[in-house]
């Protein structure tokens, strides 16, 4: 942790005969550590700018857990609120989790193999996975055959073990299990919640969703009133159908070509958007960090076509 913070501060560090340093540095941002073990835990706690924690959405896994970082937290001098918790946990929709829970299989085998051992057995599974498995690849937990891994991994991980690995680390089941869930670690403390599938991306089928979503209808109507006053005035409405009604109109939207917010209003529509579900300092950090931007014009399409671009991608501004 300290030499990455000495690379982003723009120090030379030496690393056996070689030296370095980054040739732009970046001496602002924050450090996140992810941790598991008892005394990462509360490593993390004491030296990070933020934790990420790998030790699952159940209510108990996640009390010992936030009890450690929280005493890494107060040996540093620091309160709970400077050093903001995410959690991690594999997510899946189902309404059948004995069923589905099958597809953790390579995951459950995987974080045995790392040295999980303690933090599975506190779920009640008790496995062994040899470090080296023949037939999966690059490993376990990015398996490039995804169905094949299950299989394999079942050698080790039952059925049961599964269903026990995603009542107590996953977000796995209904959607309102897994709101709840979500609720509770934000009750204990958690600022953000990252969600994995477990499987490839690139196998839409395998990740299909088991509660069925009908998307509503959606259809583009005109309107004379807000026509005329184009382009004039940029408006638009919203009409909402269903059991409660609802009709939203903007008379003249800002932003786009030649209509873009100036460096106030951005600064008020920030405000009222973020702070209210950002009230940690990660707030005033990125505020500050917008106000540091280049201000040569306040037309965002100006500031955009000054930006580098990089590999072929444009970053866009802030709206």
């Amino acid at each position: 942790m300290r030499v990455i913070r000495g690379l982003l501060a723009g120090e030379e560090l030496a690393f056996g005969d070689l030296t370095a340093r980054l040739r732009d540095p970046v001496p602002d941002v924050r450090l996140y550590m992810a941790a598991t073990g008892t005394r990462n835990l509360r490593l993390a706690g004491q030296i990070a700018d933020g934790v990420i924690l790998l030790s699952g959405v159940a209510p108990a896994g996640l009390e010992r857990a936030t009890g450690l970082v929280r005493a890494g937290v107060a040996a540093s001098g620091r309160t709970t609120e400077q050093v903001p918790l995410t959690v991690s946990a594999y997510c899946h929709v189902s309404d059948d989790v004995e069923r589905d829970a099958i597809r953790l299989k390579p995951v459950c085998a995987a974080v045995a193999q790392n040295g999980g051992g303690e933090f599975l057995r506190s779920a009640g599974i008790d496995i062994q996975v040899p470090a080296y498995v023949p037939g999966v690849y690059p490993d376990f937990a990015h398996a490039e055959d995804w169905p094949a891994a299950v299989r394999i991994a079942g050698q080790w991980v039952s059925d049961a073990d599964a269903v026990r690995f995603a009542d107590a680390f996953c977000l796995f089941g209904s959607a309102e299990d897994i709101a709840a869930r979500l609720l509770e670690a934000q009750r204990r403390g958690a600022y953000a919640v990252t969600a994995f599938l477990a499987g490839r991306a690139d196998d839409p089928a395998f990740f299909h969703m088991a509660v069925p979503v009908k998307a509503p209808d959606v259809e583009l109507v005109a309107d004379p009133g807000l026509d005329a006053r184009y382009p004039a005035r940029w408006g638009a409405r919203v009409q909402l159908f269903g059991s409660d009604p609802v009709s939203v109109t903007v008379d003249d939207a800002r932003s786009g070509p030649g209509r873009a917010w100036t460096t106030a209003q951005r600064q008020v529509k920030f405000d009222r958007l973020v702070r209210p579900y950002w009230p940690r300092p990660e707030a005033a950090d990125w505020a500050a960090h917008c106000a540091r931007l280049p201000k040569t014009s306040d037309s965002i399409c100006d500031w955009a076509r000054q930006r580098p671009v990089l590999n072929g991608w444009a970053p866009s501004a802030p709206s």
